[in-house]
């Protein structure tokens, strides 16, 4: 516990003594009034013992009289020089001194901006932890504004339509906008998979989702088999259901049962050993490696890794080297069959750089994808 400063111990015994009592004061009164703000430091005895030392030292100094027990024109000078004020404040008591002058010190204000009420002493203790480097009279609806700035990315501003545009932005992973509407309209796009942000757009694209769709009760029988079949192992890990983790996925990967499935399962399995069938599964051995890598890799929002930057991040180790660019691609196409990870496409490409959306491209039957999904282990 650090010990306390004699000298400012010695200013908070004048600041007592600038509050009169009406029968007077004794030390035994001044002790007993200051000693919430020593607790921790003195059993109530050491610290009566030490009041009285400090008004032996006030007196010595001509700080203070002991009989009356009073400041001296000296001692009420350096109490206005604490406080910031031209004269001694004139109050009715002890407590509305506390309660106008020692909190307003305690949260930082001088002179006439002594008085602080409780929200403004709690604000002084919080607001320098949000923004250090806020001033000192800045209120404190125009730091907490501040830190909503640096927190959120906002400029401008901050009003709670912002607030709302960019945690829906961060949630949805998309561009962000100064109007929630806007970020609905882009993230409405970007889960339709419609190439423009727009009515039409995002309708056809919803048209022609439902148009691929199986009738109900295939749908259900799909439904049935996905709950109760292996559990997707993803690349990133989550622990909460899938509609909590993964927002973007509205329908289900692609179940295919057809032969080029088949030869694309073959093609992975021997890749890494010269055209013969490897002794391990790719799938198994890749799955881990690009858990590793996550983190290097290039991403759209929070969930979704680049399948070009992904290469790019593990092209160098040799097994990965010895699959290829077309290999690796094929090696993820068959975990994504398995629903050992999900590949996903990129919907709203206006928001991407084009190289990335190049370079991830892989095809498969009638489906193309530009994602390693993440967030959807269960």
């Amino acid at each position: 516990m650090k010990a306390l400063n004699p000298e400012r111990l010695l200013d908070l015994v004048l600041l007592r003594l600038s509050v009169p009592a009406k029968t007077g004061l004794s030390s035994s009164d001044v002790a007993r009034s200051l000693y919430g703000y020593v607790a921790s430091h003195f059993a109530p005895a050491e610290w009566s013992h030490r009041v009285r030392n400090l008004l032996d030292e006030a007196a010595r100094a001509e700080l203070a009289t002991l009989r009356p027990l009073a400041l001296t024109p000296k001692g009420a000078e350096r109490v206005t020089a604490l406080l910031g004020t031209d004269a001694v404040p004139a109050v009715r008591n002890w407590r509305d001194f506390k309660t106008r002058y020692l909190r307003g010190m305690a949260a930082g204000r001088r002179g006439a901006r002594r008085t602080a009420r409780p929200d403004d002493l709690y604000a002084s203790v919080v607001l320098p932890r949000l923004v250090p480097d806020a001033h000192a009279d800045a209120s404190a609806g125009k730091v907490l504004d501040e830190w909503l700035r640096r927190r959120l990315g906002l400029s401008g501003k901050v009003t709670l339509g912002t607030i709302k545009a960019a945690l829906l932005a961060q949630e949805l992973g998309v561009p962000r906008r100064p109007q929630p509407r806007d970020v609905v309209r882009l993230a409405a796009a970007k889960l339709a998979g419609a190439r423009r942000a727009e009515a039409e757009p995002v309708t056809q694209a919803l048209i022609e989702r439902w148009l691929e769709q199986s009738d109900a009760s295939s749908e259900a029988k799909d439904t049935s088999t996905d709950a109760v079949g292996t559990a997707a192992v993803a690349v990133g890990s989550s622990t909460q259901p899938e509609s909590a983790t993964a927002p973007e996925r509205l329908s289900a990967p692609p179940r295919d049962r057809s032969a080029t499935t088949e030869h694309t399962a073959s093609t992975a399995h021997q890749a890494t050993n010269g055209g013969h069938p490897a002794t391990e599964d790719p799938v198994t051995w890749l799955v881990p490696r690009l858990k590793a890598a996550a983190p290097r890799v290039k991403r759209f929002g929070e969930r979704k890794l680049f399948i070009g930057s992904a290469w790019e991040a593990l092209k160098d180790e040799p097994r990965v080297a010895a699959l290829g660019i077309d290999g690796f691609k094929d090696v993820l196409v068959e975990a994504h069959r398995r629903g050992v990870l999900e590949l996903s496409r990129a919907d709203l490409v206006a928001a991407m750089d084009p190289a990335d959306v190049a370079a991830s491209e892989t095809r498969h039957l009638n489906a193309t994808y530009h994602f390693i999904q993440l967030g959807t282990e269960s």
